[in-house]
């Protein structure tokens, strides 16, 4: 009997599924698949092996890679470690950063242009910026601070002074602790209406009062001349405000509102004209503002004991000395917590999410000023919103599909307009829950059309697509179902590449890397692991215009870490098949350097010819077996597939539990040399290399191949042909065909 496989698309499919041959994937699915990436197209090919770039600045902890992407020619990874950013470009930038390394784990970040915002849960944001003097990371300086709830206590606050450096603070309760050094606080004071009257039968001007918010101005009587309202701004001059000019045929009515705080009014009257002889002039002027509350802002310097705390006030000064009940603190700050989120939202707001006392708040900053989260009324203003539910949830992440999507511990939601017939602001803004699937801590992959967001637990990847159907829905399924133990140590870090093909590239905790190739168009959903002598411990996604974008990883090598990334899958001289790599090209070497595979057994690639194994002594220095214009040294790694159970089921009829033995195998290559294949006997068979007309000791032609050859080994209930490449050559396997009989 013969069984023909032209499609590995379902990739590695996991044990409880070895004899489901009646799901569609079985057929295309693998039992193992390490080392081979997944195509789309149906077949795999050997992964290309990784670049070194760079020792890590620190190894000595944990070092997390990111990226800045400015552009798709400018970009650049970033290595975040213990107290350390350095930016690898040409001329590496090293930066002190406020971190650990175990913390860099946790950072998150959102990038406009030259800007990238970092935040973490235990530390204010910062940013970090690119200039055309270099690159500089420091705090994120608020022009305007968010604040928790109002008190709703009977304690209050009493200031000592409306301004000043060390004002003092007192509590009626115990309230002030040692990690609110450096938090704000903001005291309102209500204050009573404001009002001057003055009738005027000269020049002259009333006195000045204090307005906030809305005002009104009214004249009664009849006068010739011009009233004018002036306007001063604390420590500022009188100016013109309004001016109304009549002649004895008119009066004042109107009103307005005034924004600012510490703002003074008065009434002036000029051009005084006397009145005929039996005529009353004179103009009854009344100006009043409404009763209004003054915010007052200090920033928390020393706490002297539970009561009492020393502040200094910044922006604007408290109304007055009286005690009030009407306060608030910052909301970010070593008391409150800081957020551990943070999004740039495409309507133009910085959004941040997820502190320690407030895990289900988003803040989102005014539009157009990131700096600004002053609550109030306008449109474009900053405005707060909670995520609600049934169960406590704690926001993970935050990021855009078709809406402003909320990743949390409890399920997934959107933040929206309440009236989508107007734009996203204060009083137009409500959070609707969508699905009940908790997310886990790590940043979701956006696809383009879709999004790749790890279940809670981090054991399980799930796809979230808006319903064509509905509009209003979310579609989430699992893309572990047929894969349940691709996960099984949970996911570390994640990053998508575009280019050459959709991929989704996850480290697990184990240190083993897993990739998923994803084409939701033509439904290739496909899983395969890859391993090396090490541990993969980070990584990220550079795009670029050259047509494969660049993944960089941290790689753990008997306890030294590396900056490495994925080389171009090539097939002429450039090609790299092995890990941790440097390339030597140009003229003829017979000595190379490689500090960095110091101590390690490398390999070498001599003009495209496996030359063999080499101990590199602790200098680094190799002496090549033969001379070269272009030497690639490195870390073998094999590339391995293994096929399902070769069972048969149609019309009610089954093979599963015959005695079996696959006899021969015909092997469809792409552009590959090398390679070989293995039965039941698990006994490796070498595929076709060299034509004869080939001469021995040239580099192997590279180049379509067919290949057959005869397998052996005792019958079993499960036969199997295995794949494999060892050699830092490629390997694209399209189709098999074997021929097995059964008893």
């Amino acid at each position: 009997m013969k069984l023909l496989v032209n499609s590995f698309n379902a990739g590695e499919l996991g044990p409880k599924l070895r004899y489901r041959v009646d799901i569609d994937k079985f057929k295309s699915g693998l039992e193992m698949c390490d080392g081979f990436f997944v195509m789309p197209y149906g077949g795999v090919e050997n992964r290309p092996g990784t670049r070194f770039a760079a020792v890590a600045y620190d190894g000595s902890h944990p070092v997390t890679i990111r990226r800045f992407q400015f552009s798709r020619s400018e970009f650049a990874a970033l290595e975040f470690g213990e107290n350390y950013l350095r930016i690898l470009e040409n001329n590496p930038t090293v930066i002190e950063t406020p971190w650990s390394g175990e913390e860099t784990k946790d950072l998150r970040f959102a990038q406009k242009n030259d800007v990238v915002w970092i935040a973490h849960p235990d530390h204010a944001p910062y940013i970090l910026k690119r200039s055309n003097s270099g690159w500089s990371l420091q705090k994120f300086t608020l022009t305007s601070q968010p604040y928790c709830n109002d008190n709703t206590s009977s304690s209050t606050m009493t200031p000592s002074a409306t301004s000043g450096d060390n004002v003092t603070l007192t509590c009626s309760a115990n309230y002030f602790s040692s990690d609110m050094i450096g938090a704000y606080l903001r005291l309102t004071h209500k204050t009573l209406k404001h009002s001057v009257e003055k009738t005027f039968t000269a020049d002259g001007n009333s006195s000045p009062i204090f307005i906030k918010g809305a005002w009104k101005i009214t004249t009664y009587g009849s006068w010739i001349g011009t009233l004018r309202m002036e306007r001063k701004i604390s420590g500022g001059e009188w100016t013109l405000f309004r001016s109304w000019s009549f002649n004895a045929d008119n009066n004042v009515d109107e009103s307005g509102y005034e924004d600012d705080y510490g703002v003074s009014y008065r009434m002036v009257f000029s051009g005084w004209t006397a009145a005929p002889a039996g005529t009353l002039y004179e103009c009854r002027a009344a100006l009043s503002s409404d009763s209004w509350t003054t915010q007052g802002e200090c920033v928390i310097t020393a706490v002297n004991s539970p009561t009492s705390a020393t502040c200094h006030v910044v922006n604007t000064a408290f109304e007055s000395t009286d005690p009030t009940s009407d306060w608030a603190i910052g909301a970010w700050n070593d008391h409150e917590g800081f957020p551990a989120c943070v999004h740039f939202y495409s309507g133009d707001r910085l959004i941040f999410a997820n502190t320690k006392n407030q895990p289900q708040t988003i803040w989102a900053s005014q539009v157009g000023d990131y700096a600004d989260f002053y609550n109030d009324t306008q449109a474009d203003a900053s405005f707060t919103v909670t995520v609600s539910g049934s169960e406590y949830s704690e926001i993970r992440w935050i990021t855009e599909l078709d809406a402003l999507i909320v990743g949390s511990s409890n399920g997934i939601g959107v933040v929206a307009p309440a009236d989508e017939a107007n734009a996203i602001g204060p009083g137009n803004v409500r959070y609707l829950p969508k699905l009940g699937c908790g997310c886990a801590n790590n940043i979701p992959a956006a696809t383009g059309e879709t999004l790749l967001y790890f279940r809670r637990g981090n054991r399980s990847l799930i796809e979230l697509a808006p319903n064509e159907y509905t509009g209003d829905t979310y579609l989430a399924p699992d893309m572990t179902t047929l894969a349940h133990h691709i996960l099984e140590s949970g996911a570390a870090d994640c990053c998508f590449r575009m280019m050459p093909y959709p991929m989704l590239f996850c480290v697990r905790n184990d240190g083993m890397l897993v990739t998923f190739t994803y084409n939701r168009t033509e439904n290739v959903t496909a899983w395969a692991r890859h391993t090396t002598q090490g541990r993969f411990e980070s990584c990220c996604n550079l795009a670029t215009d050259t047509g494969d974008d660049r993944v960089y990883f941290v790689v753990n090598r008997q306890n030294q870490r590396f900056i490495e990334y994925l080389a171009p899958r090539e097939i002429d001289k450039n090609a790299c098949f092995l890990d941790c790599s440097s390339v030597f090209d140009g003229i003829q070497f017979n000595v190379i350097s490689c500090p960095h595979l110091a101590g390690r057994t490398a390999a070498v690639v001599i003009d495209g010819c496996d030359a063999g194994n080499i101990d590199v002594p602790a200098n680094g220095i190799i002496n090549l077996p033969f001379a070269g214009n272009r030497v690639t040294v490195g870390l073998r790694y094999t590339s391995s597939i293994k096929t399902m159970p070769l069972n048969l089921a149609a019309e009610g009829n089954s093979t599963i539990g015959m005695a079996k033995r696959a006899e021969s195998l015909t092997v469809k290559l792409h552009l590959s040399a090398g390679g070989e294949a293995a039965g039941n006997d698990g006994v490796y068979r070498p595929l076709e290399i060299r034509r004869a007309t080939e001469n021995f000791g040239d580099p192997p032609e590279v180049r379509d191949r067919s290949c057959r050859i005869t397998l052996s080994g005792p019958r079993n209930d499960d036969p199997f042909v295995m794949i494999r490449q060892a050699a830092p050559l490629p390997l694209t396997l399209l189709a098999f065909e074997t021929e097995y009989d059964y008893v």
